[in-house]
């Protein structure tokens, strides 16, 4: 982000998404997803996670791309990377984890391991 009223950005397959505060509606789907998500390992991820993790990311960013189905989401040629890169941004604008710290608040907000172990 440059400055205050810029929206913060995920990126996903070389393009730049904002990502807006989510909303009600989102929370619903995002934050169960995100419970699901939590003691995910790189190694260690399913098929279920998997449509999890690009559930998250799909909600976050379709409000800012009209038109953007899920179907067509999740035929972009997205990386794993990138979809969990993105986890730490949408959980600040879902109100999981705060801002200034950089910290989660509380131990559900976790976003998935990046441990390779």
């Amino acid at each position: 982000m440059n400055d205050a009223t810029q929206l913060p950005q995920v990126t996903l397959a070389g393009v730049n998404y904002d990502v807006k505060p989510l909303v009600w509606k989102q929370l619903r789907t995002v934050i169960p997803a995100f419970g699901r998500l939590r003691a995910l390992s790189r190694t260690g991820m399913t098929a279920e996670a998997m449509d999890d993790l690009a559930l998250v990311v799909f909600t976050a960013v379709a409000p800012v791309s009209p038109g953007l189905t899920y179907d067509a989401f999740t035929d972009l040629p997205i990386s794993q990377n990138e979809m969990l890169t993105a986890l730490p941004v949408i959980a600040t604008q879902s109100g999981m984890k705060a801002a200034e710290d950089g910290g989660a608040a509380g131990e559900e907000t976790r976003s998935p391991s990046t441990s390779t172990n």
